[in-house]
């Protein structure tokens, strides 16, 4: 099983996308009307975004909800693959 939780890969993915689209953390908090602490909390891992968040955030990226769960499930598998790697020994 992967150590590195869900809601970290999926942060990192929102971080990476806001960042790729050059959004500052307060641009993205005006444009989905979430606060920026919640913002970075989502992007370290130490939240997890509910639907309707990850709504919010897909209509602000300008990206399909599908395109952000497809880039999470292949970090996810990623990670997991490396992480057996690592394990067989």
């Amino acid at each position: 099983m992967c150590n590195i939780r869900p809601e970290e890969i999926f942060g990192t993915i929102i971080r990476d996308v806001r960042n790729q689209k050059s959004i500052s953390q307060e641009e993205l908090s005006r444009k989905t009307g979430l606060d920026r602490s919640f913002l970075s909390q989502i992007e370290t891992g130490k939240k997890s975004p509910s639907l309707s968040t990850i709504l919010k955030l897909s209509k602000a990226f300008d990206i399909n909800i599908s395109d952000l769960m497809k880039k999470f499930e292949t970090l996810y598998v990623k990670m997991i693959s490396e992480e057996e790697d690592n394990n067989v020994d």
